[in-house]
């Protein structure tokens, strides 16, 4: 199955050969609690919220095999995936033929192995660099949409 998704990725125009998803956190506005507003402020919004996270894949359709939350409105998208323990069922289940495969998010998220192909971040990227994250972009809105 996450050969399928590989496949269908990269035949719409993503330059990665091993990615079978996409990984996001979504943040829903609140209005400002009574009590407690510290636990669902988010700073870098400057809103109230609660935050969700997804992993979406294509499959014809977009679907969300994994959705985990609701975390705190503070909560950043690196700890969250680390509360849900996202990654382990990649760890397990994400080898095909000798290559990793991997989920693409944002710069949010830490690299590893299976997570994550970010978007190259200079302020003077070659060309190659810049088709690369535009190319990866297009792909990844996708996972946006949720």
């Amino acid at each position: 199955m996450l050969q399928c998704y590989v496949k269908t990725i990269h035949d719409r125009g993503a330059p990665l050969r091993n990615c079978f998803g996409f990984v996001d956190g979504t943040l829903c506005r609140r209005a400002k609690p009574k009590n407690n507003q510290r636990v669902l402020y988010n700073g870098h919004k400057r809103v109230h919220a609660i935050k969700f996270q997804s992993v979406a894949t294509p499959n014809g359709h977009q679907t969300i095999p994994n959705f985990a939350g609701p975390f705190e409105g503070r909560q950043h998208d690196s700890m969250m995936l680390h509360e849900t323990r996202m990654l382990r069922r990649p760890q397990r289940v994400s080898w095909a033929q000798g290559q990793s495969l991997c989920l693409y998010s944002d710069p949010s998220y830490p690299l590893g192995v299976h997570l994550v192909q970010t978007a190259f971040r200079d302020a003077h990227l070659i060309p190659q660099r810049q088709l690369y994250n535009q190319a990866m972009s297009e792909v990844r809105v996708s996972v946006e949409w949720i």
